[in-house]
């Protein structure tokens, strides 16, 4: 193989830096993956299997979980190195679904450079332990690099700049 398509061994220690910048407390990569939020926090929360796949993209880690649901790191099933956010609400109940909605919505209209691009959304049955809900998910674009909580730790204050 020439040495220009060789992948450096170093982007290997990138991804690891990167999933533990951007996975949950507590989560430490086994054999590369990194834990579900379940198995991090040591809640009983059902989640969905991986990969998850969402119409055009693919959900491969999982990234983070709140109260509204659960961030994934994915990409586009023609194009991997097309990286996404997704971010999936596990709960029916509907004013949750209503705010989750209001969100893809405003996000789809905002055009700044300091804001995440919209990337897609749509609906899709997600297996989450025995059932099958039909559920709303948003692809983000993936900003790499340090997450806000990091970027702090290391330099106490930030400009406005």
């Amino acid at each position: 193989m020439q040495p220009s398509l060789m992948t450096p061994k170093r982007s290997a220690s990138k991804k690891n830096i990167r999933q533990a910048e951007t996975m949950l407390p507590g989560a430490t990569p086994r054999n590369g993956t990194p834990k579900t939020p379940s198995e991090a926090t040591g809640q009983n929360s059902v989640t969905p299997d991986l990969p998850l796949k969402l119409k055009e993209f693919v959900a491969t880690e999982v990234l983070a979980s709140g109260g509204m649901g659960i961030t994934f790191l994915g990409h586009h099933k023609d194009d991997a190195d097309q990286k996404v956010v997704i971010k999936i609400p596990l709960s029916a109940d509907n004013d949750l679904l209503d705010r989750f909605r209001n969100e893809v919505t405003i996000l789809s209209e905002l055009d700044h450079p300091n804001v995440v691009k919209f990337v897609a959304s749509g609906e899709s049955r997600v297996k989450i332990g025995d059932t099958r809900p039909k559920l709303p998910w948003l692809a983000m674009e993936y900003v790499g690099g340090l997450n806000l909580r990091a970027e702090l730790q290391k330099n106490q204050r930030m400009s406005w700049e």
